[in-house]
């Protein structure tokens, strides 16, 4: 009787450690995106213009818990107020030195963002991509 029990006992533990073993695993988590994982200096790009170059800094803004600060966005003298919801990038219509502008980007890896934008000097209306690499 007590060979039966024992075996029933260790044969429900097997069972049980198999079908744990059975779990499936996330090949491919997903990676939490936050603010702070925009923080850096980036080398950035611009496009259709002859691809000027600048160099921006990105910090969390102080004042929200869900925008960065992006200088020299644009390339304009300034600060951009950038909103953050995961990889995705709003650029809510803000005027930064007499200028204004709108757009999206997206957080592509810890690399690399992408934007689209455009940019109203008052006269025109300027429609860019351009792309920042970390440095």
């Amino acid at each position: 009787m007590k060979r039966k029990i024992a075996f029933r006992l260790i044969a429900a533990f097997i069972i049980s450690i198999s079908f744990a073993a059975c779990q499936k695993e996330d090949a491919n988590p997903t990676e939490e995106i936050t603010r702070d994982k925009y923080v850096g200096t980036w080398a950035a790009s611009e496009t259709p213009v002859a691809k000027q170059t600048w160099e921006s800094v990105i910090t969390v803004d102080a004042a929200s818990s869900n925008k960065i600060k992006v200088s020299k966005f644009a390339n304009l003298a300034g600060n951009a107020l950038i909103i953050v919801s995961g990889m995705n990038l709003t650029i809510p219509a803000q005027s930064i030195n007499g200028n204004e502008i709108e757009g999206t980007g997206k957080y592509q890896n810890s690399n690399l963002i992408t934007w689209s934008y455009s940019v109203n000097d008052g006269a025109d209306i300027k429609y860019y991509t351009a792309i920042y690499n970390r440095k």
